[in-house]
């Protein structure tokens, strides 16, 4: 089955707190969703930021609304296998999924973060 992007974009609220899930949030920027349909994005976007997010578009009304969001992708997730290509699904830590990916401005490298023991691998 083919994929496609989803954004999600963050509320004025963490322009000045850090969101409690996701650190790099910022109303000028968004997270990306890979997924199949927008109920699996929905999805991934509940486990990963539960209600703490503002809005989703889908591929066919981004390019309408993505000049609000200077600060460009903070982030990146696969909905369906929650991991980039080639690594693998559980922690090696504790032997839980991994979910949140997303890049790590300081260390400039990508972040696989378990969603059971919260380990984090830079890519």
């Amino acid at each position: 089955m083919s994929t496609a992007e989803y954004r999600v974009t963050f509320g004025q609220k963490y322009r000045g707190e850090t969101h409690p899930s996701f650190p790099e949030a910022h109303p000028d920027g968004w997270l990306t969703i890979v997924a199949e349909d927008r109920g699996q994005a929905r999805a991934a976007a509940a486990a990963k930021l539960g209600r703490e997010w503002c809005d989703m578009y889908g591929p066919e009304s981004w390019p309408h609304v993505s000049h609000y969001f200077p600060l460009g992708e903070l982030g990146r997730i696969d909905a369906a296998s929650a991991v980039l290509p080639g690594r693998p699904v559980t922690c090696d830590r504790c032997g839980g999924p991994r979910f949140a990916i997303y890049r790590d401005p300081v260390a400039t490298a990508w972040r696989i973060q378990c969603s059971a023991c919260e380990e984090v691998t830079l890519l």
